[in-house]
């Protein structure tokens, strides 16, 4: 190769890995990086403001929201979404201020978690705990049985094997996109897909284990030519079966499969069920706009209690004997702010925009949150660039997300899921770029194809 061809080749990967790598782009997307990093993360944020607010709202309209016979606030719905449309008008402005480069950890120590073979460790792990876990603790111990700290070690590591390994997913299925060891990181998603499979302790489980079985598949797909539009189509014609599914899923573990069943049959009980369990998310957060825009308090008794859940279970894992919170989480804490009577271990997450209201600053707080939602929401793009944005995998990603900012002053605890989600994402996105990276420096001839991203 002469040198000038040469010069345009390291030019063309260097601008293709700007930004987190995107070694994919394809003849449609003739955008720059940055626009394609804040197109893929704008359009994260709108699918989660659609999904869990937008709908909400116009099926508020419709048909009434059942939450209201069951809790106290009667919110303005208005303010709601207007408050989301506010927010989203503050987080697109957000997205043109200035970024810190990504700090990147050492590949020696993200590939304990992401390269190969400890990964197959981990999963094989994962699945024995999940397997004995389900036989001992039943699938619905988290809804339903005694709360994690009373259930000892072993609920400890099935929560945190299913929040590692949600990230892991989206890490091994871009790593599979990309060419490397394609045969070993499917035989893993495989093992992960199982792993969540046999121990379904939420309705979104059944979405992770799907993404899985989807990545483990990938190059068998291809070879038959499923993928693309066509894998598409069907997926969106499967999507109704999919949320029955989910329903099923989660309102069996808490109620029972007979009684779901029952629910099931009746039309109008199944949507009046499955609107109330849809509707919390804009419920809470037209609540706080409506009642606690301007209340600062709330976000030092926030404060106050996530630090006393911290050393409790800080006390739990040591052995300590450390007086339980009287919440013991934000989620908890929503839900007193809604409801007006108790029930033990009930929570209610504040969804990604209620929960700034637990930020010091109340309503207020949109104004440096939303650099707060941008990090986070750029660590996906950095793992999962344009060769993932089809919408089984964005709806994965909306769903880690979910876990990540539902309750987000919750993952200020080190020991808790929030923190896990978000570590374990930063982790993954500097093993995903340290590995491009290392690719680019490897001699052209040396460099096995890659892929094209369909």
């Amino acid at each position: 190769m002469s040198r000038s061809k040469r010069e345009l080749s390291a030019a063309a990967t260097s601008a293709s890995i700007y930004a987190a790598d995107q070694s994919h782009l394809r003849p449609a997307l003739l955008l720059r990086p940055p626009s394609l990093q804040r197109r893929f993360e704008l359009r994260l944020f709108v699918t989660y403001c659609c999904l869990f607010y937008f709908v909400p709202y116009v099926l508020f309209q419709l048909f009434g929201n059942p939450l209201e016979y069951v809790f106290r606030p009667r919110p303005e719905y208005t303010w709601g979404i207007l408050y989301v449309f506010l927010s989203g008008l503050i987080f697109w402005i957000a997205q043109l201020a200035p970024r810190a480069k990504l700090r990147l950890v050492p590949v020696g120590v993200t590939g304990l978690l992401f390269a190969p073979r400890p990964t197959l460790i981990l999963a094989m792990s994962f699945l024995a705990i999940s397997a004995w876990s389900s036989l001992t603790l039943g699938s619905g111990f988290r809804q339903t049985g005694d709360a994690l700290s009373e259930v000892g070690i072993l609920g400890y590591l099935l929560v945190l094997g299913k929040t590692v390994m949600g990230t892991s997913i989206i890490v091994h299925y871009r790593m599979i996109k990309e060419g490397f060891e394609v045969k070993f990181r499917a035989f893993v998603l495989l093992i992960i897909a199982l792993a969540f499979g046999v121990n379904v302790q939420s309705s979104f489980d059944i979405i992770i284990a799907l993404c899985a079985y989807v990545g483990a598949t990938y190059s068998f797909r291809r070879s038959m030519k499923f993928t693309g539009s066509l894998s598409g189509k069907l997926s969106l014609i499967a999507a109704p079966l999919l949320v029955a599914l989910i329903f099923f899923v989660g309102k069996s573990n808490k109620i029972g499969v007979e009684e779901t069943l029952q629910i099931m049959s009746d039309g109008d009980a199944f949507f009046q069920a499955f609107l109330q369990r849809y509707s919390f998310h804009m419920y809470s957060l037209s609540t706080h706009v409506s009642e606690n825009f301007f209340n600062f308090g709330l976000a030092g008794e926030a404060i106050r209690e996530v630090t006393s859940v911290m050393w409790f279970r800080i006390g739990s894992l040591f052995g300590l004997s450390v007086e339980r919170p009287e919440m013991g989480s934000i989620a908890r804490m929503n839900f007193f702010v809604l409801a007006d009577f108790y029930k033990d271990r009930v929570g209610a997450s504040p969804s990604m925009l209620g929960s700034l209201f637990f930020f010091p600053g109340a309503g207020l707080a949109i104004f440096y949150y939303v650099f707060i939602l941008r990090f986070i929401i750029s660590l996906f793009w950095k793992i999962m660039g344009v060769t993932m944005e089809n919408w089984l995998f964005i709806g994965l990603s909306v769903i880690l997300l979910s876990t990540s900012v539902d309750a987000l002053l919750d993952a200020v605890n080190p020991l808790s899921n929030g923190f896990t989600r978000l570590l374990s994402l930063y982790l993954g996105a500097s093993y995903v770029i340290s590995m491009l990276r290392r690719r680019q420096s490897v001699p052209e001839r040396s460099v096995r194809p890659r892929p094209v991203a369909i």
